[in-house]
C-alpha cells in the first residue's frame, strides 16, 4: 500500500489544474479523467486525451492572437467538452473567465 501513496512533497510542484492534467497524463494516461452521460450513452476521456485537448486548444488560441494576460469567456452547455475547456486557456498560464 505504501508505494501507491503520493506524498505532499512529490506533488508540491503541481499547483495548477493544467499541471495536474499533464502529471496524470504521464502517470496514468489510459485512466478515465472525465465521464459524461448523454442520452444514456457514456462518453469518456482519458488523461492523455484531456491533455491533448487542453494543449491543442491553448495552441489554437495562441494562433488566433491571444497573449499572456488576455481574458476569455467560455459559454456553453455544462458538458464534458465544455468542462475541459475551462482549463484550456489556463494551460497557457493565463487567466480564466468562465
Amino acid at each position: 500500500m505504501g508505494s501507491a501513496l503520493v506524498t505532499a512533497d512529490a506533488t508540491a510542484h503541481l499547483d495548477t489544474f493544467p499541471k495536474w492534467i499533464e502529471h496524470n497524463a504521464k502517470v496514468r494516461p489510459n485512466r478515465p479523467a472525465m465521464r459524461h452521460k448523454d442520452l444514456g450513452i457514456w462518453k469518456e476521456w482519458t488523461w492523455a486525451e484531456l491533455a491533448r485537448i487542453v494543449r491543442d486548444y491553448a495552441l489554437g488560441l495562441m494562433a488566433h492572437g491571444l497573449q499572456r494576460g488576455d481574458k476569455i469567456a467560455i459559454i456553453g452547455a455544462n458538458r464534458g467538452g465544455s468542462r475541459s475547456g475551462l482549463c484550456r486557456f489556463r494551460g497557457r498560464g493565463d487567466g480564466l473567465c468562465a
